[in-house]
């Protein structure tokens, strides 16, 4: 199989014309197509090999230090330092944990999925909805460039540095930062991120599955018909 402008070329001789390509093959930490030529990985803030760094990481270490200056005294272990020279040593750098900051702008890709977290159903939903709020140009709010690439790499330092026994050296590794991350997509689309039905409920019940029931309907009641961007 190969790919053309808005045609799959199937491996029998025929050929589908599309406008939109949804991969579900298994979840890996990496995309599963492998993008040409190399150096794209870069400009699509995937994982990487680089000799050289980035002084936003180190700004970004020192603002997390700063507030967070336990996680100095973290442990000197990677997921990425168990393979070769060669192996990735730069993670996901993405907004959101979805777009590369370099194509923000474009609204002509989106990876989701690329996180590993407890509530992967709801993630799924709310990530769903955020990406397809954002092609439409419809998020109520949405970064410049150079603010995508600051959080881009202010969050992947974050989750490096919060979960070094996991996968937090190649991507987004949290099991109890998975509510914030929600709450930050649901203020994104415009969609209320407190989802209890009394004040007492919010300092008490947890949350699970249940409590996003309706996040679709909520958005079209919220946003109605209208085509017209809100960034």
């Amino acid at each position: 199989m190969r790919l053309s402008e808005k045609t799959v070329h199937l491996s029998d001789g025929k050929s589908i014309n599309v406008d939109l390509l949804l991969c579900a093959t298994g979840w890996k930490p990496a995309p599963p197509i492998k993008f040409l030529p190399a150096e794209s990985e870069l400009q699509l803030g995937l994982p990487h090999y680089s000799q050289t760094s980035d002084p936003l990481v180190t700004q970004a270490d020192e603002t997390i230090f700063k507030q967070l200056p336990r996680l100095r005294d973290k442990p000197d272990v990677s997921m990425m330092e168990r393979g070769g020279n060669r192996s990735p040593n730069q993670p996901f750098r993405l907004y959101r944990f979805m777009v590369p900051p370099s194509s923000l702008e474009k609204r002509n890709i989106a990876f989701a999925g690329m996180i590993s977290c407890l509530a992967t159903a709801v993630a799924s939903q709310v990530q769903g909805l955020w990406i397809s709020a954002y092609f439409d140009g419809r998020l109520d709010r949405l970064a410049s460039q150079e603010g995508a690439r600051w959080e881009a790499v202010l969050h992947s330092q974050f989750t490096k540095l919060r979960h070094p026994y996991g996968y937090g050296a190649l991507l987004p590794d949290f099991a109890f930062d998975a509510m914030p991350y929600l709450d930050m997509l649901l203020k994104d689309v415009g969609v209320e991120t407190r989802r209890k039905d009394s004040f007492f409920k919010e300092l008490f019940e947890p949350y699970g599955r249940w409590d996003y029931v309706g996040l679709i309907s909520e958005w079209k009641q919220m946003h109605g018909n209208n085509p017209e961007s809100t960034t």
